[in-house]
This record gives C-alpha cells, structure tokens and sequence, in this order.
C-alpha cells in the first residue's frame, strides 16, 4: 500500500469516525461494548462510575470528558437527592430549561431506577442533554450525566454512552447519617415532636443550632432553615443595641417566645429575624423560607417548633 494511498485511506477513516460517532452504536442502534473501560470516582469520592478508555479528561474542568472531539460529558451527585420526592426531582432537573429552545423531557426505565432525560439547546447553540438518575430512598439518586454536543447530532449516540455511565455507577460514600431530633446547650432547647419527623438538626455547634429538611416533598424545603443562636458574650448591651448595629434595616417591636424583642422581614429574599434579650444573653434567631411551591408549610412549621418546642432556660 502506497503512502499517498494509505493518507487518503487515513483522511477517509477519520472522517467516517466522525460523522457515525467512531461506529459505537450497531446497525440496530445499540450501544457496542467497548473495548476498555477505566473506573473513575467523581470528586467528592461518593460515586465510583465507569467510562470508556477513548474519553479524554478535561484538565481544567472538574469530571469532565471530551468524546469524539465535539462532545464533552460532565459528571454530578446531588447527594441530598435520595431524600428529595421523585416530583420534586424531576422538577429540579427542569429548573433552567424548560424555557430553552426545543426543550424536551422523558423519563427513561434503566434497571432499578429512573433516569429523568431533558434535552434542550441553549443560547450558544449548543444541545444540551441531561441524564439523571432517581430511586426514593437509594443513595445513586442523584448521579447525573450532562452532554453538550452539536445540535441534532448523534442525539441516540449520547443518549446510549450517558446510560452505560449510569448503569455502571455504584455509590461508595460514607454511611448515612441519621436524623437528629434534639439538641441542647446552656441556653436553650429544642426537640420535635413527633409529627414534624421529615425536619432535622442539621448542625450543631456551641451555641448555635441549625434546622432544615430531611424528607423534601416540596420544592421550598430545599431553601428553608431555621438557625437559633445565643450570644453570652457579645459587643452589645442589649438586644436592640445588636440589631441596630448587624441588621441595618427597618426594625418592629415584637413578642418571641413569650419575650420582649425585636424583628425584621424581608419579604423578597424570605427571610425574617428576631432578637431578644435574657439574662444578659442576647438571642438571634433567623428564618429563611424559599419562594417556591411549599413555603406556607415551611413557615408553618418553623413557626411550631418557636412556639411549642424551643425552651429559653
């Protein structure tokens, strides 16, 4: 074989490559098996997931691949996912794109779990394909697959890759934490009752607790904490002296857990302060309740666990 031949056999390889996505999908449309694969463990080492040798890594960008020199695959773990309801999930997925340019969704059965598959092209003209995988309850919720690639091309090609990345990803992260209901210091208390068993005590130092969802059914959850703390020693003589100098904003006279206090309310941001004074100890307290479907019912019970469940000692 000639070398000028051989250039030419090469340039005409090359571009056959290109244009059928290197012939990984068969005559039938199916996924060929490659011929190696190399294991990889996204960054927050949760994930452990396998992806073919001829994915190139992107040094500057974090889980990144290059395949077939036009498509880049992005690796996620939204790791609070297994808690969140298949509704919510689903609507989170949409968040940013169902207003896009030919946006489209469809849920997809991929073993024992559901991929939300929502495609759509953004103002760069580039396509957009993400690939996200949901089972209530199961850690691997959340472990998505988001392409970019050319508009209208190997649209079937990257659907099938980004499903064998699913199919092959196992969760290696760490036990789950269990729900804490409680918390006490010096100066206060705080236990739920029963009936508010989807809320958690999701930190806890010192002085300070801080409170949001550990089952999320609404969207609003995801936005919505309480924090309480006390402040022993501060700067301040007094509450009101504290708020006029850390709040800068229009401040009301008001009654919090049966004291004499102060509070402020951001209706556009959702959030709502309170402070009051005891002992010589000043009390902060802070509301933050997201905008979206739910909101009454995070106020509601944030509201509940200030009257009933909060004991000032």
């Amino acid at each position: 074989m000639t070398k000028k031949f051989l250039s030419a056999f090469t340039a005409l390889s090359m571009a056959v490559c290109t244009f059928t996505g290197c012939s990984d999908l068969d005559k039938d449309g199916n996924l060929k098996e490659a011929f190696s694969y190399r294991t990889v463990t996204e960054e927050n080492e949760n994930i452990e997931f396998k992806i073919r040798s001829d994915f190139k890594e992107i040094e500057d960008k974090i889980d990144t691949y290059l395949y077939n020199n036009d498509t880049e695959f992005t690796i996620d773990y939204q790791y609070i996912a297994y808690r969140i309801s298949r509704d919510v999930y689903i609507d989170l997925c949409n968040d940013n794109s169902e207003y896009s340019e030919n946006y489209s969704q469809e849920i997809i059965n991929c073993g024992d779990y559901e991929v939300v598959a929502i495609t759509y092209i953004d103002s760069d003209n580039v396509q957009n394909s993400l690939f996200a995988a949901y089972k209530e309850g199961d850690r691997l919720s959340g472990f998505s697959v988001w392409a970019e690639h050319p508009v209208k091309e190997n649209e079937e090609l990257v659907r099938e890759l980004a499903l064998e990345i699913i199919e092959s990803a196992e969760f290696i992260g760490e036990a789950e934490e269990p729900r804490k209901t409680e918390y006490e210091c010096d100066y206060f208390s705080v236990k739920f009752p029963d009936y508010l068993d989807y809320l958690n005590i999701s930190y806890a130092n010192d002085n300070r607790v801080g409170i949001d969802y550990y089952e999320i059914f609404k969207k609003a959850m995801l936005n919505s904490h309480l924090t309480v703390e006390a402040i022993p020693d501060s700067e301040y003589k007094s509450a009101e002296e504290y708020v006029k100098a850390e709040w800068d904003a229009e401040i009301e006279e008001v009654q919090i857990l049966g004291y004499d206090g102060y509070c402020n309310i951001d209706k556009i941001r959702g959030r709502t302060k309170y402070a009051f004074d005891k002992d010589g100890v000043i009390y902060s307290i802070l509301i933050c309740v997201g905008n979206e479907d739910g909101s009454g019912l995070a106020s509601a019970d944030f509201e509940v666990i200030l009257e009933y469940d909060f004991v000032i000692k």
